[in-house]
């Protein structure tokens, strides 16, 4: 368990509000390593993701995303690859955050390396 709290905030369209009924996100501190799990399930706006450690630089992140093009988007046995996983990353600001645009209708795991600052 981390002793510095883990900021991450999503934010939605152009007014900068927090979109909690649409967003969510889940961080889980693992030694250097931050386990980041985030959906968007508005249908219309990507989700900016921003994430920050104090007294942490965070680097690099890589994982997983899934993403469709509609709400009801799902694999059938007739087509099972409507909603697979493909390769995601995000590279880390120079502040020492991570930033990045969640596409509608995704969820994303990301694994982000952290150093102290």
């Amino acid at each position: 368990m981390s002793q510095h709290p883990l900021i991450a905030s999503l934010r939605g369209g152009d007014t900068g509000k927090l979109m909690s009924a649409r967003q969510a996100v889940q961080l889980i501190r693992d030694g250097d390593t931050i386990h980041l799990f985030a959906v968007n399930r508005s249908s219309e706006h990507a989700a900016p993701v921003r994430l920050g450690v104090p007294g942490y630089q965070v680097g690099p992140a890589t994982g997983e995303l899934l993403t469709g093009g509609a709400p009801d988007t799902a694999n059938t046995w007739d087509s099972p690859e409507q909603v697979v996983p493909v390769a995601f990353a995000a590279a880390a600001r120079a502040d020492g955050t991570l930033s990045f645009e969640l596409p509608p209708l995704s969820f994303v795991a990301l694994d982000v390396s952290t150093t102290r600052a």
